[in-house]
């Protein structure tokens, strides 16, 4: 919310609105305090959100993480909050920017609001970016919230690669508990690009897969305004498959002047669509398991460390930078 007189942040602010009859009827309204901005967490169960299940939105700046509970929307709905205090790196308005190949100009990599959230299985899963090492990280941690109002660590990660910076991460969360973050990525040694990786929960508690590219930057980019990224990506369950995630984000297109850019307004950013495919594990039941290979290496783009996902590039559109 911004203000009439000055256009000043105010804060965020929830309305629940009816479906049936809302023409005749007031939404309810919730200020959320002590906050600057949240993300609400879409619910993930097996038989989609069920009655029981409460509403969350989370929120944070700092080590301080706000976590805004809803229930009975469709009804009379009641506000309630909790806190959790957890450690994921620097926090700052402004982060480092990313170094790009090509150019000296450094690409802005946001700040510390929240920038997704899931619910599964009574946890709240959310991701955001933080400075570790001196440089932008995409960070993710996964909070227990079955003994509300007392919230848990079960475990947080950063998504990080050795002298690049990770940033505007996304995360969704399957019915097998298979965790998959989309990303952007940038350094001295590749063009801003598309990446996404991913997370059993086997696998160690705050681990995250090889980082996979889903299209990898074709040239340098500068804009003017600080060179602004983002500031979202995003990544979604395929509604007819719950083994395939489809993952969107910006990748810089291929530029006219090489890697002798002028100072600013060059380049363009595009948009990738990829989908990836991670299989649930055969249960111990299971005494013949049927693997069906669907990566295409020739799909493959360069520009990250290769993983043990299966990207598959789909559609780019091509549109102006800002």
């Amino acid at each position: 919310m911004f203000t009439c007189v000055g256009a000043s942040f105010a804060g965020p602010k929830l309305w629940i609105v009816k479906k049936t009859g809302f023409e005749n009827g007031q939404p309810q309204e919730f200020y959320l305090e002590n906050i600057s901005i949240a993300q609400p967490a879409e619910v993930r169960d097996r038989s989609g959100a069920g009655k029981d299940i409460e509403t969350y939105i989370v929120g944070g700046s700092g080590d301080g993480f706000t976590f805004f509970q809803i229930k009975n929307p469709t009804t009379s709905a009641a506000l309630a909050y909790a806190h959790v205090t957890l450690d994921l790196g620097v926090s700052s308005f402004s982060y480092p920017g990313a170094a790009q190949k090509g150019a000296i100009q450094l690409i802005a990599t946001g700040d510390n609001r929240m920038l997704d959230a899931v619910w599964h299985d009574n946890s709240v899963w959310f991701v955001t970016t933080r400075e570790n090492n001196n440089k932008a990280t995409a960070v993710w941690a996964q909070i227990d919230v079955s003994n509300w109002p007392t919230l848990a660590v079960i475990q947080s990660g950063i998504i990080d690669v050795p002298g690049e910076s990770t940033f505007m991460p996304s995360i969704s969360v399957n019915e097998n508990g298979i965790a998959a973050f989309g990303l952007s990525a940038s350094g001295p040694n590749i063009y801003a690009g598309a990446f996404f990786t991913w997370r059993r929960p086997t696998d160690a508690k705050g681990t995250t897969r090889d980082i996979e590219t889903a299209r990898a930057g074709l040239g340098s980019y500068s804009k003017p305004n600080g060179n602004p990224w983002g500031d979202y990506t995003g990544i979604s369950i395929d509604p007819t498959s719950e083994d395939c995630f489809w993952v969107y984000n910006e990748y810089a297109g291929k530029n006219t002047c090489g890697d002798s850019c002028p100072q600013e307004n060059f380049g363009t950013w595009n948009t990738a669509w990829a989908r990836f495919f991670v299989a649930a594990l055969p249960s111990k039941n299971s005494t013949k398991k049927k693997t069906k290979k669907r990566a295409n290496k020739k799909q493959r783009q360069g520009g990250a460390p290769k993983g043990r996902g299966q990207p598959f590039p789909i559609t780019t559109t091509t549109t102006n930078g800002l």
